[in-house]
C-alpha cells in the first residue's frame, strides 16, 4: 500500500470521529467506571481483583454473578452491546461493522425502552440512540453499585 493509498484511508476513517463516536467511547469509561466501584464495594480486599486488569466483557460478567437481586436483568445484555459497538469503533476500520453494532444495540434498547425515548432534538438517530442507552446503563449501574455498597455494610456491621 502506498502512502497516498493509507493517508487517503486515515482521512476516510477521521470522517467517523462524530458525537456517536465520542458518546460511546466516553460513556463507555464512565460505564466502566461504575462496575469498578461496585468491585471495590463488594469485595474485602478489592486490589487484587482490579490488579487483574479484567476486561470490560470480563466485569460485566463479574459484576452480573455479585448481582444480588438483577443477574439475569436484560440491562447486562444491553452494556454487552454497548461494549460490541465501542469495540467495533475502536477495533475496526469497517463501517459495516459500526452499522451492526448500533442495530443490535437498537434491538435489545427496544425491548427495555419505548423506542421514542431514544429521540434527542438535533442529534442523528443513531447518537441519541447510544446517549439513552449508556444513560439508562448508568441508571441501572448506579442502582447495582448501591446495592453493592449496602451488601458489605452488612458485612461489615457483623463483622466488627
Amino acid at each position: 500500500m502506498e502512502l497516498d493509498d493509507i493517508q487517503k484511508k486515515f482521512a476516510e476513517e477521521v470522517k467517523y470521529v462524530d458525537d456517536l463516536s465520542q458518546i460511546v467511547l466516553k460513556g463507555h469509561l464512565v460505564l466502566e467506571s461504575i462496575m469498578d466501584n461496585a468491585i471495590e464495594l463488594y469485595f474485602i480486599n478489592p486490589e487484587h481483583l482490579l490488579n487483574a486488569r479484567f476486561k470490560f466483557s470480563q466485569k460485566i460478567e463479574l459484576c452480573r454473578g455479585m448481582s444480588l437481586r438483577e443477574s439475569q436483568n436484560n440491562m447486562w445484555n444491553l452494556i454487552k452491546k454497548i461494549n460490541v459497538l465501542r469495540n467495533s469503533l475502536s477495533h475496526s476500520l469497517d463501517g459495516n461493522r459500526r452499522e451492526r453494532a448500533v442495530q443490535s444495540l437498537m434491538g435489545i434498547y427496544d425491548q427495555e425502552f419505548p423506542s421514542d425515548s431514544r429521540k434527542v432534538k438535533d442529534m442523528s438517530e443513531d447518537s441519541a440512540l447510544c446517549l439513552a442507552a449508556i444513560t439508562g446503563s448508568l441508571g441501572f449501574l448506579h442502582s447495582f453499585a448501591s446495592d453493592m455498597k449496602k451488601f458489605k455494610s452488612l458485612i461489615i456491621d457483623n463483622i466488627v
